[in-house]
């Protein structure tokens, strides 16, 4: 491995990146056989591109690199592993609520319940209060018949309100919670219609930092690349001849040598190495 690292040396950084286009600082790692800065896809595409170049094979760095990842990648693994899983409980407890309340409502009005027995549902609740102006108007009617009778329709008269007046509520109830899940797609479907998407012609370094947790990302790739839109992202490219879709609307860029961007509350913008340092926490990348 040193003898390949002493070749690239007498090279020079600035010579390998004038014929292969990797941007000076990974050179400078390579040449020291640091792999901290480098995701194992983008090793290996540097690893691809300097035999390539030099005609000449690599394999004691390549293999050195090899052991880095993957030692990396059996401690994050171990990481992920001891994650605790996030759930949401939010819309099953309301659909069970709805539940409740509609089967009690049919208990009801099925006759399992009776004057006797405590209406605990807030529903029914409401409807025996409302009574009291029910039991007021049936007091001023003029008792006509037998006394058994006018009473057997009072109380008629006063199950069948309370009833109506439980069925009422319930279904505003429903049409109520209908009309809250109704709003909350109408804002799923929004919020669907944005989007981040980055397309290249040519093979293209990227690396990419979210703002707010400071997670780097890096890989070489050709085509298409998707970025979370409701995210803010740090964006550096080792060349500019790319397309940037920001929901939907295009930016063409086309230069050589790295380019920066930032993505902040769906707003992209080219920026300096200045800026990129100051929202990458003092660094280069």
């Amino acid at each position: 491995m040193n003898e390949e690292l002493e070749d690239l040396k007498n090279l020079g950084a600035q010579k390998i990146y004038e014929d292969t286009h990797i941007p000076l600082e990974h050179i400078q790692a390579l040449i020291h056989g640091s792999f901290e800065g480098f995701a194992k896809v983008q090793f290996l595409g540097f690893i691809s591109i300097l035999e390539r170049e030099y005609a000449k094979e690599l394999p004691l760095l390549k293999a050195a690199g090899l052991k880095y990842f993957n030692e990396i990648k059996t401690v994050e693994k171990e990481t992920n592993l001891m994650a605790p899983k996030k759930g949401n409980k939010n819309k099953i407890t309301i659909y069970f609520i709805v539940l409740l309340l509609i089967v009690g409502v049919y208990f009801y009005s099925s006759g399992i319940l009776t004057n006797n027995e405590k209406i605990e549902t807030p529903l029914v609740e409401k409807a025996i209060t409302d009574n009291s102006e029910i039991e007021e108007e049936t007091v001023t009617t003029t008792v006509t018949g037998d006394e058994n009778s006018t009473q057997l329709q009072e109380k008629t008269m006063q199950e069948n309100s309370v009833e109506a007046i439980a069925e009422t509520n319930a279904t505003e109830f429903l049409e109520v919670t209908n009309e809250n899940s109704a709003v909350e797609e109408m804002q799923e479907a929004v919020e669907l219609e944005k989007s981040f998407k980055i397309k290249s012609s040519k093979k293209v370094w990227f690396g990419y930092i979210n703002i707010k947790t400071n997670k780097k990302n890096q890989k070489i790739f050709k085509g298409e690349f998707d970025l979370d839109p409701n995210e803010d992202w740090l964006l550096l490219f080792g060349h500019s001849f790319i397309d940037i879709y920001v929901d939907g609307e295009k930016q063409s860029f086309n230069s050589t040598g790295n380019k920066r961007f930032s993505y902040r509350d769906g707003e992209l913008k080219a920026i300096s190495i200045k800026m990129f340092k100051r929202l990458n926490r003092g660094r280069k990348w």
